[in-house]
């Protein structure tokens, strides 16, 4: 069993109920949620020293699996019911205030300039990304993409929620043993490698296919559900020989993580893993390291990665990390090299990129994004007074 940051050990009160897991706030989670944002930028900043900084976005998935399920956990724990209407208002106040406005600009940017080659695609690519579909039109390989085209894994994320917890939902109403359950979330995992496999291992081999496909990206996803599962229904040891054993294992995900972001084994003018090798080894790399990072951050949670995580630098940029997802770049594609900006190139032309996004992302995130986030509250579950009350064994 795991011990939250400021819990002890599960406890069994006198009606024999035992207390509801609670995630909280965890401030080195979004220091997670920062490596990852800071590698995919340095990525697409064409930076050569982050040939895999790409392999963010697995972070970002496996962390996003693993806090929308142990979340899900906690309000079954706590309420016995999961309010899928809420779950999804709640998703929707946190996503669409930002993508509503980059997508509002950039069509005013569109209007403004129309035969910009950036734009020329503008309008198709704003739905399929405002309806999440961006992923499998880049999977098709049918339609070059431009500003929009790493909203592939946004709409990755949404398919997600809209179908895990349904299957989730499912699983808890017919009071699924909790060990089936997180066999349907390993079976995922594996499901989501079969697939990449077996389409890897066909002739012609489309890469687009294996790269934006939901069932072939899905197990870092599910890698995180696995996670959330046995956390949230505290299956884990609780001793100190555990937490020891996480901390140590939280050290060497980020090393790997970091050897895999930073690491010279990158090919060809894309800066990408050679096919096998990427979405064989590299992938579920990543997705383990991740994960061992996040166990080592609840579990650990007073130790030397927890708290470097939880400095304030990280833990700002990433709670603002959505927005610099979203607008990092488009600003790159129009702030590029080619249209000598201000007569600016290199080290300089970078740092006006940078300073661009953050200049928008710090608008978007104070005026915008916070203050519907407010709203927010109207759709959480309530959490009663003593944690004994209303607990559901999973």
């Amino acid at each position: 069993m795991v011990r939250a940051a400021g819990d002890t050990a599960p406890s069994t009160g006198e009606n024999g109920s035992a207390r509801a897991f609670r995630l909280g706030a965890r401030p080195p989670l979004d220091g997670v949620r920062a490596i990852a944002i800071v590698a995919v930028m340095a990525f697409h900043a064409e930076l050569s020293q982050a040939p895999g900084g790409f392999l963010g976005v697995d972070v970002f998935f496996v962390l996003s699996g693993f806090l929308i399920t142990a979340l899900l956990v906690e309000e079954r724990q706590t309420t016995g019911r999961l309010h899928l209407g809420h779950f999804y208002a709640r998703r929707g106040l946190r996503l669409l205030p930002a993508l509503l406005i980059l997508l509002a600009a950039l069509g005013l940017y569109a209007l403004l300039d129309p035969h910009h080659p950036e734009v020329q695609t503008y309008w198709r690519d704003a739905l399929s990304s405002l309806f999440y579909v961006q992923n499998w039109v880049a999977a098709a390989g049918e339609f070059q993409i431009r500003l929009l085209a790493h909203t592939w894994s946004l709409s990755i994320e949404e398919q997600f929620y809209l179908l895990w917890p349904l299957v989730l939902l499912l699983l808890l109403r017919r009071r699924v043993r909790p060990a089936i359950t997180i066999a349907v979330a390993l079976g995922g995992v594996l499901a989501s490698a079969a697939a990449r496999y077996l389409l890897l291992h066909q002739e012609p081999v489309h890469l687009q296919r294996v790269f934006n496909g939901l069932d072939t990206r899905g197990g870092a996803l599910m890698t995180g559900c696995v996670l959330g599962l046995l956390v949230g229904w505290r299956l884990l040891p609780t001793g100190r020989w555990f937490r020891q054993a996480a901390a140590v294992g939280g050290a060497v995900g980020l090393l790997a993580l970091l050897w895999a972001m930073l690491g010279p084994r990158y090919d060809g003018a894309a800066r990408i893993l050679h096919p096998g090798r990427f979405y064989e080894e590299g992938l579920p790399l990543v997705a383990v390291a991740t994960g061992l990072i996040i166990l080592s951050v609840v579990v650990a949670h007073d130790g030397l990665l927890a708290r470097v995580l939880a400095l304030a630098p990280l833990v700002w940029i990433g709670r603002v990390s959505y927005g610099l997802y979203l607008w990092h770049y488009p600003i790159d594609r129009i702030i590029h090299p080619d249209a000598h900006t201000f007569g600016l190139s290199g080290a300089g032309l970078q740092l006006l990129r940078l300073a661009a996004t953050l200049a928008v992302v710090t608008l978007s995130f104070y005026l915008a994004e916070r203050p519907v986030l407010r709203y927010k509250s109207r759709f959480e579950f309530r959490r009663p007074t003593q944690e004994t009350a209303g607990y559901v064994q999973p």
